[in-house]
């Protein structure tokens, strides 16, 4: 009896051996194929495009007083403004772009006939624009005598040019906004409103020659 177990141990080791082999071989074939993580594909780099022109042109405003009062009679006409708004074709309900003016004044009778002071300039989207609003802050006037002249704009502070204008890439719009000043009877009492046939772009709603630009330490520049 003990020699028959002895003949079958081999056969045991041997069996075990296989078995092992066996297992081993179908636990790598499941690693493969379940366990490991598939090699993974680089995804393209994609860029999301810009909603804006990547080539943006450029608009001045500048304030003229083309036809003035009797300008002799003054020392000199201040009108600082607030701010102006611009309005885009097709969305004229809200504004487009607020220009903010920090109170920049402009003395009209130093902008006489030729003469236009530049107050801003912005860079802006390249299209089509129809309107710009300029705000009063105040106004200070004074005769030539001495006294002080009441002047004054609308109620709402707003003058309003409807002009239609473009905007070109990597150009520069000039648009002029001229203010007249006119008297309210025999008194020191006068009005301010906007003169939109003798405003507009220069060099397409008013010839070059016809306008003389005025810059200095008044205008505001953004980007």
């Amino acid at each position: 009896m003990k020699t028959k177990n002895k003949d079958k141990t081999p056969k045991f080791i041997a069996l075990a051996v296989i078995c092992l082999l066996v297992g081993a071989g179908i636990g790598l074939v499941s690693y493969h194929y379940f366990l490991k993580s598939p090699p993974t594909t680089p995804k393209p780099i994609t860029t999301t495009p810009s909603l804006e022109s990547p080539s943006k042109g450029y608009f001045q405003l500048l304030i003229s007083d083309v036809v003035p009062v009797k300008f002799s009679d003054f020392d000199r006409i201040v009108v600082n403004f607030s701010h102006a708004e611009i309005y885009k074709t097709g969305n004229d309900s809200i504004a487009y772009r607020t220009i903010d003016l920090n109170g920049t004044g402009v003395d009209l009778t130093q902008v006489v006939g030729k003469k236009a002071r530049q107050i801003a300039t912005i860079s802006l989207c390249p299209g089509k624009y129809s309107e710009i609003e300029l705000y009063i802050l105040d106004v200070h006037g004074v005769l030539a005598n001495g006294q002080v002249a009441n002047i004054s704009g609308p109620k709402s502070k707003k003058l309003q040019i409807v002009k239609n204008f473009w905007i070109e890439p990597n150009k520069t719009t000039k648009f002029v906004f001229d203010i007249y000043v006119f008297g309210r009877g025999n008194t020191n009492n006068y009005g301010l409103i906007p003169v939109p046939n003798d405003s507009g772009v220069i060099g397409k709603d008013l010839k070059e020659e016809d306008v003389e630009v005025i810059t200095g330490r008044s205008g505001i520049t953004y980007n």
